[in-house]
């Protein structure tokens, strides 16, 4: 299965900068190896937004990297019940 965006590191980048708005329908149509690369990846690109650190004067960087964050953080909260609801 191919990811949106062409890979899943290009997929993950999008959602964290809010071009893609991730549902349980992309979801559906992966198998379980490319879900636990997209979870592997989500993972390293969190890990890397929270090791920049904007200036603490620059308010609007700091808003963007806390959204890059939240929006991540929503897209591993909806693959892991995705994962719960399918496992049933």
């Amino acid at each position: 299965m191919a990811f949106p965006g062409g890979s899943a590191w290009a997929w993950v980048r999008d959602i964290a900068e809010g071009y893609f708005l991730l549902t349980e329908r992309p979801l559906k149509q992966m198998a379980s190896p490319d879900l636990d690369k997209f979870q592997f990846e989500v993972d390293r690109r969190m890990r890397d937004i929270r090791s920049e650190q904007p200036s603490l004067d620059d308010i609007p960087a700091i808003q963007a990297k806390n959204r890059k964050i939240q929006r991540l953080q929503s897209a591993l909260v909806i693959l892991q019940a995705f994962r719960a609801k399918n496992r049933k």
